[in-house]
């Protein structure tokens, strides 16, 4: 297919993918692989729309189809020689956050936080060309190793220092253009640093700042996302129930949660055995069984 073909694929993938609609949008984003994976096709670019139909599968849960995608992208980016070093380093860390994203959404929280772990450590330190490059992946890896060490209930503190760089540096972009991609990302910053400050003990803190993560995701963005607004309710439920306190609001909250997850959209409705379900089903239980005592 000739290139500028392709580059139409690209740009209507991306208009598409930009309207929410990840079910319309993956039949461009196969049709871009095939139209990169011909003869004589650089590996950058097949790995680039390899990594576009990634993000599409993780949007539709289909986990193992996005690792399989991003594993491929990650082998022709790392055969491919490094004209531009600057270019290598985002290409190979922006794999890396789909790799981190993929392994957490599926549970597998050990390999998530080895992708997070080394996508950020390929930016310490980074020379400035470099964080401008690869500066819109820093945030999300930081929040997702803070995310995966806080489900695997070890080093809080790190994830608290992890959650909160992440949330500056979302703010910071919020602040520049508004991006709602940004403000979707210091939600769940915000929400991550929230379970952190509970595995600390502060429960205040962790009251308060998942409170502002709710009203951030539910109030500031014109049409939340389900998963991350799911996923910033469990939250709230979640550091409600550790500290036993505000437990009537704890319990609305992951009561929407699990309906969020389970109720049918024209866009998102495979949320339904995510692990965003699971969890707001095991907060919810865990509410349940409280006595009364602790209303």
């Amino acid at each position: 297919m000739p290139e500028h073909q392709a580059m139409v694929l690209a740009s209507v993938l991306a208009l598409v993918s930009m309207t929410g609609d990840h079910e319309a949008a993956l039949p461009y984003a196969e049709s871009l692989v095939a139209a990169r994976r011909v003869p004589g096709e650089s590996p950058e670019n097949l790995a680039r729309a390899l990594v576009s139909h990634a993000s599409q599968l993780i949007e539709l849960g289909e986990h193992e189809q996005a690792l399989a995608a991003a594993e491929e992208a990650d082998a022709h980016f790392r055969a491919a020689p490094a004209a531009d070093p600057d270019i290598a380093r985002t290409d190979l860390t922006a794999v890396e956050a789909f790799l981190s994203l993929v392994h957490f959404f599926a549970e597998r929280y050990e390999e998530a936080l080895g992708e997070a772990e080394s996508g950020i450590s390929r930016m310490r330190p980074p020379d400035q060309a470099a964080q401008e490059l690869t500066g819109g992946y820093l945030p999300c890896l930081l929040n997702v190793s803070a995310s995966a060490l806080v489900e695997l209930g070890r080093q809080y503190e790190t994830a608290w220092e992890r959650a909160e760089e992440s949330a500056l540096m979302f703010e910071a972009g919020v602040l520049v253009d508004e991006d709602f991609e940004m403000l979707n990302g210091l939600a769940a910053s915000l929400s991550t640093r929230g379970r952190a400050e509970s595995g600390l003990g502060r429960h205040a803190d962790a009251l308060a700042t998942t409170r502002l993560a709710v009203e951030l995701a539910r109030d500031t963005l014109p049409t939340p996302p389900r998963d991350l607004l799911a996923d910033v309710l469990t939250d709230f439920a979640r550091v409600r129930l550790v500290a036993g306190s505000e437990t009537s609001q704890a319990r609305a909250a992951a009561e929407e949660a699990v309906h969020l997850c389970t109720s049918d959209t024209a866009f998102r409705p495979h949320l339904t055995g995510t692990s965003h379900h699971r969890a707001a089903l095991t907060v919810r239980t865990a509410l349940a069984a409280l006595p009364p005592a602790q209303e």
